[in-house]
This record gives C-alpha cells, structure tokens and sequence, in this order.
C-alpha cells in the first residue's frame, strides 16, 4: 500500500507558486488536496501536506525528488519544514529517478500509465499557470489528484508484477522496465545506481546523480548552522 503524491505549480524554478499538493492513497482509493489560499501569501497548505506526508510509512512520486519537494521546501516558511520536504525528497520512492538511475534517460509519467495501465493524464502541466490565473481552482485541482492516483496505480502495478511498460515518445514502440529484485528503491538507494547505466548513444545524458543535490545541501548546511 502506498500513497501517491504529485504538486501544480506556476512554473520549474524554485520559488513558483506551488498552487496544489496531493495524496492518493491505494488503501481507500480516496484522494487529499491541499489547496494554496488565493492570496497565496501563506504556506499552510504546503505545511498541512507536509504534515500528511511524514505520517505515511510508504509515498512514492514521479519525479518528486527532483522537482516537486524542491519547489515545496523553495516556498515552505520554516527551516524545519524545508528539512522535512529534503527528507522527503531522499527517502520515498521516486518511480522516475529509479528508471532513469537504471537507464540513464528520463520517462514520462504519461508514457508509462497508458501503456502500463490502459489509461493516461487528464490535462497538462503547461496549462495550470493560465487555469489558476483564471480562477479554474477545481480543475487544476482535479488534475493533480489524478496524477496522484495514476502514481499510485503504477506503484502498485509495478509491486503486484515487478514491472512496468514504456511507451517510446517518437516511436511508440513498447518497452518493459523490469524492476529489481527489491521492486521499488527509496530514492537514496535508487540514486546508488546513477552513472552506471550505458549513456554512450547519448548526445547530451541527463546528469541523474545530480537529482538529490539541492536536498543534500539543505540538509548540510542546517546541520552545519547547528
């Protein structure tokens, strides 16, 4: 059993607006928002999903490690919370990190669900920004609830039968990910792996080591500060 987590933000740079984070846990089916106040001075909602987060013993994400706990500890208030999202971001399971650890390359979301479970993505990311502004608040929270879900069902689906399949962006040819004999990493394990995988065909390889960087040195300097 897990709980699935994905955020909507205003954009990828540290210090965007995240506008909704979301849990989807497998056991009750049942989805959580947390919903940034539209004066979007506060962090509360960021804290109340923090919050719910640390209280779950598995959570997983796709690409949480390096882009969704970082734009939350980024907007989060407290030094205590940004540790909390860094702690986060090295010890649950980051589905995305650990297939691009072991291959090299990134994936979609979008490219594994279809494939993997006959269903894909209900909007686009791009398209958050411009439905906030425009007051669409359901709408963009609905989208993330369903991408919690969907990381959820691959989570399980990749517990249950020790893999997953991939869909090529250009070809659409299917793939299988054979997962590892532990299944699913938390992303420091995950991330032991980076640098392994042959990334020679490439003309420019991801650097996939680099994913944690921003949590480690969170983390190091608040205990250096103490």
């Amino acid at each position: 059993m897990v709980v699935g987590f994905d955020t909507e933000t205003d954009g990828l740079e540290s210090g965007d607006a995240v506008h909704v984070v979301a849990l989807h846990d497998s056991r009750t089916n049942a989805p959580r928002c947390f919903t940034a106040h539209d004066d979007g001075k506060t962090d509360d909602h960021i804290i109340r999903s923090i919050d719910a987060l640390v209280a779950q013993a598995a959570v997983c994400s796709w690409n949480g490690t390096q882009f969704d706990f970082r734009m939350m500890a980024a907007v989060a208030g407290s030094a205590e919370d940004k540790r909390r999202c860094a702690t986060l971001a090295l010890t649950h399971t980051d589905m995305m990190l650990q297939f691009a650890a072991d291959k090299g390359y990134y994936g979609s979301l979008q490219s594994f669900a279809v494939p993997t479970l006959g269903r894909g993505k209900i909007g686009q990311g791009g398209d958050v920004k411009a439905d906030w502004a425009a007051g669409k608040r359901q709408e963009v929270a609905d989208y993330c609830a369903d991408d919690a879900k969907l990381t959820a069902d691959l989570y399980e689906y990749g517990a249950a039968h020790g893999r997953l399949r991939r869909a090529a962006k250009t070809s659409n040819k299917i793939s299988v990910w054979a997962l590892g004999e532990d299944l699913w990493l938390p992303a420091h394990r995950a991330l032991r792996a980076a640098g392994t995988a042959d990334t020679s065909w490439m003309d420019n390889p991801p650097d996939v080591g680099a994913a944690a960087d921003w949590a480690v040195r969170l983390l190091a300097a608040q205990l250096h500060a103490h």
